[in-house]
């Protein structure tokens, strides 16, 4: 990363100085999020468009009591679940993220993303993902009969590639795979 600050900035930073601004930011970031809990009221958008999906971070603890900050780190990983969510035909997403936390947790962050991007008592919801089942039974939790969930068509294809041997001649699964795929895409 300080290469990269440098290379296009022209701003030299040491890692640990670049980790301790960007944990000083996640740090107010969190402090100050109030989620919306409260089903909304109003009518809002008439669809609104979200993604979900989890991502593994490298974590890395430093021994604080340790003479040298170089030694004793602890590394691990932990998962971030991020999502966006925006009303259809709008170019402006509305961002929401937590890491760590239960898959609960998430779904009310999920929640509170699609209703600042306009999610209403009249809203219907068209959540896509990579078909994790987490993701779907937290869009059956938070939105009911209001919302559904599709795997984007990225995953699919990556399934269907995989699935293609065992649903076809192995010499034909190519033509098997771009078969379904034309389906899929409708033409």
């Amino acid at each position: 990363m300080p290469d990269k600050l440098e290379e296009h900035y022209g701003i030299r930073l040491a890692s640990s100085s670049i980790r301790h601004i960007t944990e000083g930011h996640a740090k107010r970031i969190h402090e100050s999020q109030v989620l919306i809990k409260d089903y909304p009221s109003t009518l809002g958008k008439a669809y609104v468009i979200a993604e979900m999906d989890g991502s593994m971070i490298p974590i890395v603890e430093i021994d604080e009591t340790a003479p040298d900050k170089r030694k004793g780190k602890k590394e691990s990983w932990k998962e971030a679940r991020l999502c966006l969510a925006h009303a259809k035909g709008s170019a402006t997403p509305t961002f929401g993220a937590i890491f760590g936390g239960t898959v609960e947790d998430a779904g009310k962050i999920l929640f509170d993303t699609a209703c600042r991007a306009g999610f209403g008592k009249s809203t219907f919801l068209h959540a896509v993902g990579d078909g994790a089942s987490w993701i779907n039974r937290q869009v059956d939790e938070q939105f009911g009969t209001q919302g559904h969930y599709l795997i984007d068509f990225y995953h699919v294809c990556e399934y269907l590639s995989a699935a293609s041997a065992s649903c076809s001649c192995l010499k034909d699964k190519d033509k098997w795979f771009a078969k379904q795929k034309k389906a899929l895409q409708g033409v």
